[in-house]
């Protein structure tokens, strides 16, 4: 293992460049032409054969060993956010969107894992599937590369992934964090359009007010989490946006809710699936009101195999010492689409503290988010080296 920690040292100004130079090309969603073309191009110098798709910009590239084998996967994604930059970087993007959650480092990151691996191909015994997806910031493109069977032919085994800059605040820079089970929520949405009967402020006797029971709702919803939710079971509901109304003095007909819900347990998360739709119902039966939700699921939990993560834990120790690696004391509550492949297999997905030093450290998703690249080779380093040990001891079982 030491040998590929030295060999992602020495590939470190390869890696800065290339996710300097897709930081400069940020894309939406599904279509990321430009990333996929750079991308592809730095494949093809590789010698790296990959397949691509129809409706979507991902790629998926493999690395056939030389000794057969088992399947490994290794996932980055690559698609940025409508957010207008703000680090004055030198390097900053000038398109209205930007890479404001690392994925330029994902990327880059793992083209380094993909040269180092390609690099001692012969030594493999099995096959690297390299995942390089589109839409993880709303789509889900996950979704898509599974239903067009990329965890297939042949089926991979386990599934490694990681995640860039200060989502976990209290880490060191270049301090890499595991957690075994879940370690990142689910992410759903609701919108509740409650139906009542407007007329004039005056005479809301007269009315049925959607106002006054939208308020009720709010207050109620919230309870679900306070009050039917044990205290050791972590969840978020949260009313985002409320719409109804335009004059002061008019009680209107409608008024419309939309709201979030994340947790960390898929049982949890059922249960209050279930129980919106009932108290919702309920209060708007009370007071003489119908009302209609649509429901948008979202990701479940990303749920860390207890086995794999200990696995990458010892890798990342043995590449960078006891002092820059750990387990973090708590999850996130926010949301990541690598969990439909940890639903395939066992997976394991951590967390690389890129604050910078230089400079004051912003929050994923801000305008002047800025991820330090002294430490992307870390994440090149625990790639190549998961994908590699995991499949040798595949070999051995």
């Amino acid at each position: 293992m030491k040998e590929i920690k030295k060999r992602a040292v020495e590939l470190s100004d390869q890696i800065i460049s290339w996710r300097r130079d897709l930081h400069q090309i940020p894309e939406l969603d599904l279509d990321l032409p430009k990333t996929r073309g750079y991308i592809l191009a730095r494949l093809n110098e590789m010698g790296i054969p990959y397949r691509t798709f129809q409706g979507n910009s991902s790629i998926v590239a493999t690395i056939i060993g030389g000794k057969p084998g088992k399947a490994v996967a290794l996932r980055a994604d690559m698609d940025a956010l409508h957010i207008t930059e703000t680090t004055g970087l030198p390097y900053a993007s000038t398109n209205g969107n930007m890479h404001a959650c690392g994925h330029d480092n994902h990327a880059a990151m793992l083209l380094g894992a993909a040269k180092i691996l390609q690099e001692r191909k012969a030594e493999i015994p099995g096959t690297v599937k390299l995942f390089f997806q589109c839409a993880e910031e709303g789509s889900g493109g996950a979704e898509d590369l599974i239903r067009d069977g990329v965890m297939e032919n042949p089926d991979v085994g386990a599934v490694f992934g990681q995640h860039v800059g200060q989502l976990l605040a209290d880490l060191p820079p270049g301090y890499i964090g595991f957690y075994p089970g879940g370690f990142m929520a689910s992410r759903d949405s609701f919108i509740i359009t409650v139906k009542g009967k407007g007329g004039h402020g005056a005479t809301p006797a007269e009315c049925i007010d959607p106002v006054v029971i939208s308020a009720h709702l709010v207050l109620a919803l919230q309870e679900l989490v306070s009050r039917e939710c044990a205290g050791t079971d972590m969840a978020v509901l949260t009313i985002g946006s409320i719409h109804g109304g335009e004059v002061y003095n008019v009680i209107p007909d409608t008024v419309e809710l939309g709201g979030a819900i994340r947790c960390l347990d898929e049982a949890v998360r059922q249960k209050l699936d279930r129980r919106i739709p009932e108290v919702c119902e309920g209060i708007c039966q009370t007071y003489r009101a119908s009302c209609e939700i649509e429901f948008e699921k979202g990701y479940p939990v990303t749920y860390n195999d207890d086995g794999l993560t200990q696995f990458t834990y010892e890798i990342a120790r043995d590449l960078f010492g006891e002092d820059e690696v750990g387990y973090v004391k708590k999850p996130m509550m926010s949301s990541e689409d690598f969990a439909f492949y940890a639903q395939k297999c066992p997976g394991s997905f951590w967390f690389l503290s890129t604050r910078p030093t230089d400079r004051p450290a912003y929050p994923n998703h801000s305008s002047n988010f800025v991820a330090d690249d002294q430490w992307i080779y870390r994440g090149t380093a625990i790639l190549a080296a998961s994908a590699l040990k995991w499949l040798q001891e595949a070999v051995d079982k």
